[in-house]
């Protein structure tokens, strides 16, 4: 399931620092697909959180992805050092690998969440979608909306490069695989409302698909017939 997405995540970091690319392809190699995959997802989220509090966040929070592949952490250590060199993060912020905490200068005030930038991209292609998405940062915070953004931005992908059947035949067991429903636990509340929000965004991609359709169609009866001599 995680094969394809991975790699398009591993190519997304290998546009920055192939070095920190090639470590991730050592996961993806070496020790499954699921944990190059979320590896990826670690880098790309603590980038966000960077550019945003610029300071390094507690990295707990993010190698909670990898508690099934524990195996993975020393490569996931290293592409993320990598990563901080090229952001010019110096070597004298980083305190170890279990002491990162966020000492941010920027004021409070002018603290932007990343979940934000995660909400914009789905709200480009998915306004509706989008709404149901910020009730589940609202609820349940920052953290889970991040996961419930990122499994949105998988089903983008995968849309992209296998076609809007790929909703259609995403099963149960599916679903239940995504970081968020393993972060919620037994809260059938936030379960529920993320199973709303993919029915939402189910809606609104074929409602959208339709749109394109019927637009391609009408340009097609507007086009003026060659004339000929």
């Amino acid at each position: 399931m995680d094969d394809d997405v991975a790699l398009v995540y591993i190519r997304s970091v290998r546009r920055e620092n192939s070095d920190a690319a090639a470590v991730l392809e050592q996961i993806y190699n070496h020790i499954s697909s699921h944990a190059a995959l979320r590896a990826a997802l670690i880098v790309t989220l603590l980038k966000q959180e960077i550019q945003h509090y610029h300071s390094i966040p507690a990295i707990g929070m993010y190698t909670y992805l990898l508690k099934d592949s524990p195996e993975a952490l020393p490569l996931l250590e290293d592409a993320i050092t990598l990563c901080l060199e090229s952001w010019g993060i110096p070597q004298t912020d980083k305190s170890g690998w279990e002491k990162w905490q966020r000492t941010s200068e920027t004021p409070s005030d002018e603290r932007r969440d990343p979940f934000e930038d995660l909400l914009q991209r789905v709200r480009q292609h998915s306004p509706i979608t989008a709404i149901k998405l910020e009730q589940i940062y609202e609820y349940y915070g920052s953290k889970a909306g991040c996961f419930a953004a990122t499994a949105l931005i998988w089903l983008e992908a995968r849309i992209d490069q296998f076609g809007h059947h790929t909703l259609s035949d995403l099963t149960d067991q599916e679903i239940q695989e995504f970081t968020y429903f393993q972060y919620m636990g037994k809260k059938q509340d936030a379960l529920d409302q993320f199973i709303e929000m993919l029915d939402c965004y189910r809606i609104e991609q074929r409602q959208a698909r339709i749109s394109d359709f019927s637009t391609t169609q009408l340009a097609l009866k507007a086009e003026p017939l060659a004339v000929t001599d």
